[in-house]
């Protein structure tokens, strides 16, 4: 298991170097969160617009991991690559993967990475502080972008 988490930090990082590099992202950059998608600013400008998959939660004060798959305030839809960590527990033979909930900080960066290794299309994370709380959210963003993504227009033509 060790092995395999040193493999995947490796890869996740450096996927989050460039991701810095390319977006202009520093300790200075600001991030918001809605149903669908990431938003990285600084004071003048956005920087980056992602899709991104929530992990999990790590609460700074009960020092409780909680998976994003066992949490009812997550919506299924963030959380399908959290749940690969109950595929992975059988596979390393490693509880930690599947319990809900999991004492101590120490696991949450390595379970973002194992969980990194599920999509090649995963460009970085962000360790997101929720406003007014002790929560912090780990999540792994992909598609990232530099300009809002236009909507798509639905057709107007009706089908049978």
């Amino acid at each position: 298991m060790e092995a395999f988490i040193k493999k995947h930090k490796t890869v996740l990082v450096k996927k989050q170097n460039a991701l810095k590099k390319k977006f202009k992202l520093d300790c200075s950059t600001k991030y918001t969160i809605d149903k669908t998608s990431l938003l990285a600013f600084n004071a003048y400008e956005p920087l980056l617009f992602a899709k991104y998959q929530i992990i999990g939660t790590y609460n700074n004060k009960s020092c409780i991991w909680r998976w994003a798959w066992s949490n009812d305030n997550i919506p299924s839809t963030l959380s399908k690559l959290s749940k690969n960590s109950i595929r992975l527990a059988d596979t390393f033979k490693n509880n930690k993967y599947s319990n809900s909930k999991v004492k101590g900080k120490l696991n949450a960066f390595n379970f973002m990475v194992a969980m990194s290794s599920y999509d090649p299309k995963i460009e970085g994370y962000v360790i997101y502080r929720k406003p007014y709380t002790t929560i912090d959210i780990y999540i792994l963003v992909k598609n990232c972008k530099n300009k809002k993504p236009k909507k798509s227009k639905k057709s107007k033509i009706k089908s049978c």
